[in-house]
């Protein structure tokens, strides 16, 4: 993902940002993604909640 600020009324490119996964572990979750696909029926896996925090706390 690319990041910008505001610079008057344009918009200029400051970063960018990547998900942190490697190739592998991309390639990884695809293939399981692709195995339960084809598997049909519910996934084994267990709940799992979340709690959402403000960004900078």
């Amino acid at each position: 993902m690319l990041l910008a600020a505001r610079n008057g009324d344009d918009l200029v490119y400051v970063g960018g940002v990547g998900t942190g996964f490697t190739h592998r572990m991309s390639a990884d979750l695809r293939r399981l993604l692709e195995d339960d696909d084809t598997a049909g029926g519910e996934p084994e896996a267990e709940e799992c909640r979340l709690r959402r925090t403000a960004a900078g706390r």
